[in-house]
């Protein structure tokens, strides 16, 4: 799963069946990758899509002395963190700050078998909400337009959610 050093000069030129061929190799390793680190497989999409396009603004700043996969890896990778840093409200309530860091496999754990508690203790969109607003700190409009409701709603959902969280799992 190489890239050519002519298929990056190529996307430095910012040929687009450069692009195409780099998005259909790598497109896997870099949600698997970022999986990982966030169980979410939309929001995962788009960090994947949010890298490969950093890429393709940045690509003139590849250097050669440094795998192709390694730096896409490295900059979806630091998208993930860096989402995961600032969702501090997330890690606060949830004491989830461990996510943060990615060298503590037993809080890395920790926060898998935790986010896989609360998936199973409430409805899918329930869910994605609690995760929009908890762990990403997106506002209620903002998940109103998402899921094309009104506000109280998401604030309805999001509020029994956590009631339910509380109540369900001790933290």
């Amino acid at each position: 799963m190489k890239v050519s050093n002519h298929t990056i000069r190529l996307l430095q030129a910012h040929d687009e069946s450069a692009f195409d061929e780099v998005y259909q190799k790598y497109f896997k390793l870099l949600k698997h990758v970022v999986l990982s680190l966030i169980p979410s497989d939309s929001i995962a999409d788009d960090i994947v899509q949010e890298a490969f396009f950093k890429m393709y603004l940045n690509i003139d700043d590849y250097t050669y002395n440094v795998s192709f996969s390694s730096y896409l890896v490295t900059i979806a990778r630091n998208i993930a963190l860096n989402r995961i840093k600032d969702s501090k409200r997330f890690a606060k309530d949830y004491d989830m700050d461990a996510v943060a860091d990615n060298n503590d496999i037993e809080k890395k754990a920790y926060q898998s078998v935790l986010l896989d508690k609360i998936r199973a203790l409430l409805e899918e969109d329930d869910y994605e909400i609690f995760v929009m607003r908890a762990y990403f700190e997106l506002p209620f409009n903002e998940i109103a337009e998402i899921f094309k409701t009104t506000v109280s709603s998401v604030t309805n959902k999001y509020h029994r959610a956590v009631k339910k969280i509380n109540k369900e799992i001790k933290l």
